[in-house]
């Protein structure tokens, strides 16, 4: 989200960018609940986005490359599953 000010992005691929990353704020306010947690491979094609979206707008260089990189930590960060500490009756097959 802060890549007009890190690397000095404008135009379209700083809209996307901020885009994409309130979009994967949201998701990770909502998947930080147990019960939701499975709402976190939404991430995924968020990350796939990230990787993307700098490659259509032809962008080069140090942005490129910290976009690549967001996004495959992103992909990667999502797949790990933590343990459940709490019981939700009926809703625990549910809990992945």
């Amino acid at each position: 989200m802060c890549s007009r000010l890190t690397v000095g992005a404008e135009g379209g691929i700083a809209n996307a960018d901020h885009l994409i990353g309130s979009l994967v704020l949201t998701v990770i306010a909502v998947a930080a609940a147990e019960p939701t947690r499975v709402l976190r491979f939404l991430l995924m094609p968020l990350g796939a986005g990230l990787c993307v979206v700098p490659l259509v707008y032809g962008i080069s260089g140090l942005h490129l490359a910290v976009d690549l990189a967001s996004g495959l930590a992103l992909i990667a960060l999502s797949v790990r599953r933590g343990r459940v500490t709490e019981r939700y009756g009926n809703w625990n097959r549910f809990v992945v």
